[in-house]
Parts: C-alpha cells; sequence; structure tokens
C-alpha cells in the first residue's frame, strides 16, 4: 500500500466551494493533478473517505480513460468488504 504524507499533497479540488467553481483559462484542474500524484503508485483501487473526493476522482479517472485499470471506493465500503458485513 503507498501511502502520501499530507504535508507534500493537496486536497481533491472541491473542497470551499471550489465543485461548482468553472475552471480558470490555461490552468490545470485541482483533482487532475492530485490524481496525477497518485497515479505515480499506479494503484489498482484508490479509497477516499468524502464523497466529493469521490466525484473529484472519478472524473479525473474518466477524463484518462482508466476506468478499467483503477477503481475509486469509498473507505466505509472496503471496510465493510473486510468485515464480511453486507454491502449494497
Amino acid at each position: 500500500m503507498s501511502t502520501l504524507c499530507k504535508n507534500r499533497t493537496f486536497f481533491c479540488g472541491s473542497g470551499g466551494g471550489c465543485f461548482w467553481k468553472e475552471e480558470e483559462k490555461d490552468t490545470t484542474r485541482i483533482n487532475h493533478m492530485r490524481f496525477d500524484q497518485i497515479a505515480v503508485a499506479n494503484p489498482e483501487t484508490l479509497a477516499v473517505g468524502c464523497p466529493f473526493c469521490m466525484t473529484m476522482m472519478e472524473d479525473a479517472v474518466k477524463s484518462r480513460s482508466l476506468e478499467e485499470k483503477l477503481r475509486i471506493r469509498d473507505l466505509s465500503e472496503l471496510i465493510a468488504e473486510s468485515t464480511t458485513a453486507p454491502t449494497k
């Protein structure tokens, strides 16, 4: 498992109302920059703990057509599966 230090990274891009904000001209979307940091580890699954992070990371994955290679999962789903609790 690869971990990232919070002192060297930044948020997914949707905090502080940025979820609804239009991109500025000639800038890279924050969620795409964040995804590029994560993709270096070549994960098969990315666990998120926030619905905004889920949406932002799914968007970044879809924009690169990686839906078949990388799954974005909520942390609670992974915990439920590991405890054999039924999931929806």
